[in-house]
């Protein structure tokens, strides 16, 4: 296809896995419902009380974590400025005074400060134990912990201690992180609202939605209730709440990053990715998050697709210099129509995207402007994830649930669903999926098709790449600010398909990047740098360059420093 036939326009500024279990005390659980319960929110800090004295010192006390970084966080206890148990104290400060406002954590891990002062005891014998020593971490509570309850947000499994870690939770362990606590998901991984965990709300405005179903890592990162943070992603997962939450999140190419362990909706379209503030906290946490696990098959796809050097060593300040980006118009809100549908900002958003472009070209970037797709990718983007999630939640839930062993609260999904705990978005799915046959699934022609069609969705991606010679595509990473909960949003077809679900279902990886805030509310918008499979290192690259011409991100008011 030639560049005269697209009707583009070009501008350019220059024309193996180890579980590290830990001992569990339900004695000292302390939960959301235990929370809610104690007069006021005194249960951490009874908690707390019940630990040795944290000895203060005078550089302690200068020291917020208010947006501080892992980076910092790790030099910080690695120079003995502090120790690893005075910051995660910190940490635990703010959980108690703002968490009720948010409802992002369901467990508080108890034994996060004992596994400190380990930490403090192991950095003066022997140095960092890797390049998370000391960092708190706050993990999606779909991601197995061997100490703490891995509940999917459903009352069931409130008390359910999985066997062993996740792969990923093992990998930050023994890269020396701390896991302060477990957050709220969507249950089962779908919406923002659990029977166990209740409804999140986003730390910009406590009236709305975080977006789901990361609902918790991003609220409480955001709101700094830990330095970086795990999210999943199946179908936006990761991608909504990050920019929902003004953060940055990282959608991996399937295949890098191992989902043993983590309670799926499908093996086709499932990973975990960060979840933090920053471009280079996220290619940190992502150094240690990847890697070949033979529990999980697919990762032998990235075996010789991860660079030599660290994630971080991508960090260019002007990588956006020269880079060919490309605007899917199609995916982009232009002008919504008049339906009386409570929507958002789209517009807003809009302008703020066109803001964004307009300083990647000032730093030296191409933009290719439409980029088009053949309506029947537009199409196939805009529900085929829903459909290959229905044929396949059912065999993938009886799978982990018969892994938890003993463990188990319940043998089926049939189960989950006629115990009538399921709150959320999550119910109609489980209603679908019941009845899908797993003996015959294999042969299903509905569900071959979906996968086909998924095929067909990511050939079709490399094509119009390939066509427009681009190195990534540039779009709002929502095309709606957070909604107001509670309030239904049928979505007109003016701005659907959502531009957040279309990177997942072909298995492309994407970071969104803060891009600024709407006014009237002030409501966080982002930016997504979408890229062919395994190109990591140059989304990481572009995203941190565009993040540092911009610094875009704030915190959120009403979460200050105590």
């Amino acid at each position: 296809m030639s560049k005269d036939k697209q009707n583009g326009v070009e501008r350019s500024a220059s024309e193996s896995k180890n579980t590290n279990k830990e001992t569990y005390d339900h004695s000292n659980q302390v939960d959301r419902r235990s929370l809610m319960k104690a007069a006021g929110v005194a249960g951490i800090a009874g908690f707390l009380s019940t630990q040795s004295a944290v000895a203060t010192s005078s550089n302690e006390n200068e020291f917020d974590v208010i947006e501080t970084t892992a980076t910092e966080v790790y030099a910080r206890i690695t120079n003995g400025d502090l120790t690893s148990e005075e910051i995660v104290t910190k940490y635990f400060d703010r959980i108690e005074a703002y968490d009720d406002e948010l409802s992002s954590v369901i467990t508080v891990n108890n034994n996060a400060v004992d596994r400190a002062k380990e930490l403090d005891d192991e950095l003066e014998k022997s140095g960092p134990i890797g390049p998370l020593h000391g960092v708190p971490i706050l993990i999606k509570d779909i991601i197995n912990t061997s100490d703490l309850p891995t509940t999917a947000g459903n009352v069931l499994f409130e008390d359910t201690i999985p066997p062993e870690d996740a792969f990923v939770t093992s990998a930050v362990r023994e890269a020396g992180a701390v896991v302060l606590a477990k957050v709220n998901t969507g249950e089962f991984a779908s919406g923002s609202l659990s029977s166990l965990g209740g409804q999140t709300r986003n730390p910009y405005d406590t009236d709305r939605n975080p977006s789901g179903s990361s609902t918790g890592t991003g609220a409480g990162v955001a709101a700094n209730f830990g330095t970086i943070g795990i999210g999943t992603e199946t179908s936006g997962s990761i991608l909504g709440p990050a920019t929902s939450n003004s953060l940055v999140g990282v959608q991996p190419t399937t295949g890098l990053v191992s989902r043993d362990g983590i309670v799926p909706l499908s093996s086709t379209l499932d990973t975990a990715g960060p979840m933090t503030r920053t471009v280079s906290d996220a290619a940190r946490l992502f150094d240690v998050m990847v890697g070949y696990d033979p529990n999980d098959p697919v990762t032998a796809e990235g075996v010789e697709q991860t660079p030599d050097e660290s994630y971080t060593s991508f960090l260019n300040v002007d990588g956006l210099e020269n880079a060919r980006l490309g605007i899917p118009r199609d995916f982009i809100v232009d002008e919504p129509e008049e339906t009386g549908i409570e929507v958002g900002q789209p517009l807003q958003v809009v302008e703020i995207f066109e803001k964004a472009v307009e300083e990647m070209e000032s730093a030296g970037a191409t933009i290719v402007d439409p980029v088009e797709f053949p309506s029947e990718l537009v199409e196939l983007a805009s529900g085929l994830g829903g459909d290959i999630i229905t044929y396949e939640f059912k065999r993938e839930l009886t799978n982990y649930i018969e892994s938890l062993g003993d463990e188990a609260p319940v043998d089926s999904m049939e189960e989950i669903l006629d115990s009538e705990t399921i709150e959320g978005s999550i119910i109609g799915l489980f209603e679908a999926a019941v009845e899908v046959d797993m003996d015959t699934l294999d042969e299903n022609v509905d569900y071959l098709r979906a996968l086909q069609d998924q095929q067909k969705l990511k050939q079709g991606l490399y094509d119009v790449m390939a066509d427009y010679e681009i190195d990534a595509l540039i779009y709002p990473t929502n095309n709606r600010t957070p909604g107001v909960i509670g309030e239904g949003r049928d979505i007109p077809d003016s701005i659907s398909p959502n531009a957040r679900t279309f990177s997942p279902i072909p298995n492309f990886p994407s970071i969104t990047v803060p891009a600024g805030y709407t006014s009237d509310p002030k409501l966080p918008v982002g930016i997504s740098f979408n890229a062919r499979p395994f190109e990591e290192p140059l989304l990481f690259e572009l995203s941190y360059s565009y993040e540092q011409k911009t610094m875009l991100r704030q915190p959120p008011e009403g979460f200050e420093a105590l």
